[in-house]
């Protein structure tokens, strides 16, 4: 209840049934690999793995545990973006990186407690889903990172609002979506080095697409195509693109 919010991950490295010559077969590690993401509230509704990290990222939010305690709010409603952290010019999201491997750059068969890396994206973006991520091979301090995003327009306006991070389903079952954000492919490319994100990139002219996927040979490399549910084909230049 009180102190700094954070979350501890485990990462599992489970031995492959039927691997074929262009896969890596690996031994399951003793141990997993573990890890501390320092200030997220909420867990990250999904992550992605290149073949040296893992990715999870983490919009700025808080969790009231007091209206949950007194069985007042369920878990869900109590979870809220933080005005402070949001609202302000430079709030900002942050992508918690996890090296998977050891000191030779091969999956960690021993397993053990690795320091996440927090790197500030630079605008409150909220993550929906992870579609893949990959390793720069020019360049082994860049990992590309592909995920489905609330924009920072729609973040700062739930943050205003007080809503919940999953809004009102009474008000979705009646047929009224007038304040569900708009959800983009979003690209961001990371130096680990220099600890910061290079640049992001709404893809596919803003379009509304969730559930972003590739084909599973291609998860951990680089991806030239997604497959996706496409709600609408643009965002009609509206940063925060809710139906009107």
């Amino acid at each position: 209840l009180v102190g700094e919010p954070a979350i501890e991950v485990a990462l599992h490295n489970l031995p492959m049934a039927h691997a074929s010559d262009d896969d890596e077969a690996t031994a399951a590690p003793a141990e997993p690999v573990t890890s501390t993401l320092h200030g997220v509230a909420f867990a990250p509704h999904d992550m992605a793995l290149s073949r040296a990290r893992a990715l999870f990222v983490a919009s700025p939010t808080r969790v009231d545990i007091l209206p949950f305690i007194l069985g007042i709010r369920g878990p869900a409603q109590c979870s809220v973006f933080d005005k402070a952290a949001t609202l302000p010019a430079g709030s900002t999201s942050y992508i918690h990186v996890v090296p998977r491997t050891d000191g030779n750059g091969q999956l960690d068969g021993a397993g053990g407690h690795r320091e996440a890396l927090a790197v500030a994206i630079g605008q409150p973006f909220h993550p929906v889903h992870s579609c893949n991520a990959w390793d720069d091979e020019s360049d082994g301090s860049r990992v590309q990172l592909l995920v489905s995003c609330w924009p920072p327009a729609a973040v700062r306006r739930l943050a205003f609002v007080g809503s919940s991070l999953l809004g009102s389903w009474e008000e979705l079952r009646d047929g009224d979506f007038s304040g569900v954000p708009m959800t983009n492919l979003v690209r961001f490319e990371i130096d680990t080095r220099s600890e910061r994100v290079i640049s992001h990139a709404i893809l596919a002219d803003g379009a509304q697409l969730d559930h972003p996927k590739v084909h599973p040979r291609v998860h951990t490399r680089e991806s030239r195509f997604v497959f996706a549910t496409l709600g609408r084909h643009d965002n009609g230049g509206d940063e925060d693109a809710t139906p009107r």
